[in-house]
């Protein structure tokens, strides 16, 4: 793989990590569009897992789960999976946002103030 694919997963990473799910997409549209088979879906999963938490940032619930419902599907339940530039952990980030949904699926109506206190999702290159 080329040295700038790192670079740019690893940009992805740490805008992920910093809350950043939109710019995440940017630097991670370039690697996603250049894949192919079983890369390319865990790109495009990890794409789609980061534009929920965009989507959550702005309380657009429906947006969130459309894209999250996706990225699961794919995802599978796999929380680590290597990928041509390494293995990526992604498991916390899973769990939480298997937490809003259930949160975005109550019938009580959405608690954004629980949402807001959840811990921030993290990836992790390992």
């Amino acid at each position: 793989f080329p040295s700038h694919d790192i670079y740019l997963l690893k940009c992805g990473i740490s805008l992920f990590n910093n809350g950043l799910y939109f710019e995440c997409h940017d630097a991670l549209e370039p690697l996603w569009l250049n894949a192919r088979g079983e890369e390319k879906t865990n790109l495009q999963s990890l794409i789609l897992l980061a534009a929920g938490f965009h989507h959550i940032q702005h309380q657009n619930s429906a947006g969130a789960q459309s894209v999250w419902k996706d990225a699961l599907t794919r995802l599978n339940g796999r929380g680590r999976f290597t990928l041509s530039m390494g293995k990526l952990e992604i498991d916390e980030s899973l769990r939480i946002s298997s937490l809003i949904v259930s949160e975005l699926d109550s019938v009580n109506g959405i608690d954004w103030g629980k949402i807001w206190q959840l811990p921030k999702p993290r990836w992790n290159l390992v």
